[in-house]
């Protein structure tokens, strides 16, 4: 893989560094490059154990991107349904408005309506009371014209 690439061109870089520091060290006499190789290793693996920090905290970059990226995903997903909530909220209240328009012009009618039949109620007892009252001249005149028929006979 490419870490695996990166790491070992990383140790030729240092073993060619190693190479030359010691080539160095002869040319100008210091005696102790055990020492030296001691304290070049310590710092490898010190260098390593870097490495393998980064790479953890490279792995908890991509994790937290993904995540990130995850949570935008729902974040719009939730922003679309907010969206179809609102269009859905706006139009039942549309159609509760205009449901109530409705009912409010129905009650006009029906009051309307009730008048209508009050007033033909009224009228109808009103011509029932003349038509009683026809009814009862008649009658009155019938007998009148009964007994005055009876009368002459």
């Amino acid at each position: 893989t490419i870490e695996m690439r990166e790491t070992a061109q990383r140790q030729r870089a240092l073993d060619e560094q190693e190479v030359r520091l010691c080539c160095i060290l002869g040319e100008v006499g210091v005696a102790d490059v055990d020492g030296l190789r001691e304290a070049f290793a310590v710092l490898q693996e010190r260098d390593q154990r870097f490495e393998a920090s980064l790479r953890g905290q490279e792995q908890q970059l991509e994790w937290t991107s993904q995540t990130a990226q995850h949570l935008q995903q729902q974040c719009a997903a939730l922003e679309d349904e907010l969206g179809h909530a609102r269009k859905a909220r706006w139009q039942a209240d549309v159609k509760r408005v205009r449901v109530e328009e409705e009912h409010e012009q129905t009650q006009l009618e029906l009051r309307r309506a009730r008048s209508h039949i009050a007033q033909l109620e009224a009228h109808v007892l009103h011509l029932t009371d003349q038509l009683q009252s026809a009814g009862a001249i008649a009658e009155v005149a019938s007998r009148r014209h009964a007994a005055g028929g009876a009368a002459l006979h």
